[in-house]
């Protein structure tokens, strides 16, 4: 006799905007200039599972706290987490110092929940 248990299929809906949340990695919004930043996008459904979404399907703006014209950051991409695809990571180099807010619409310009993310670029020196 064999134990087993068998997995549920779990039906997703479309992307929620409201439910998809991000966190910077490892927590830390305070950057110093020309460095690496990533943000995690969790994507989810409008029953907060975990759904997995097309390349492309998101896009990020990112504006100084002082503007009303996109600040330009030339490497930004968003690309699926390496192993768990249900993860969105926007990537960048930043640039100047400042205070930055980033903003991440679906493919209808609708924001995900709990937007802006803001960060801020220090200029200073390493020990």
């Amino acid at each position: 006799m064999s134990i087993g248990i068998k997995a549920k299929n779990y039906v997703t809906g479309p992307l929620a905007t409201l439910n998809t949340t991000a966190e910077w990695q490892f927590g830390v919004s305070i950057f110093q200039a020309y460095a690496s930043a990533k943000l995690y996008i969790y994507t989810r459904d409008a029953y907060l599972n975990a759904i997995s979404v097309d390349d492309g399907k998101l896009q990020a703006l990112i504006y100084n706290e002082d503007s009303v014209d996109p600040y330009p950051f030339p490497d930004m991409t968003i690309t699926r987490h390496e192993t768990l695809n249900w993860i969105q990571v926007l990537s960048f180099t930043t640039g100047d110092p400042g205070k930055f807010n980033v903003y991440i619409k679906d493919s209808s310009l609708q924001s995900i929940g709990s937007c802006p993310y803001r960060f801020q670029v220090f200029e200073g020196k390493e020990s």
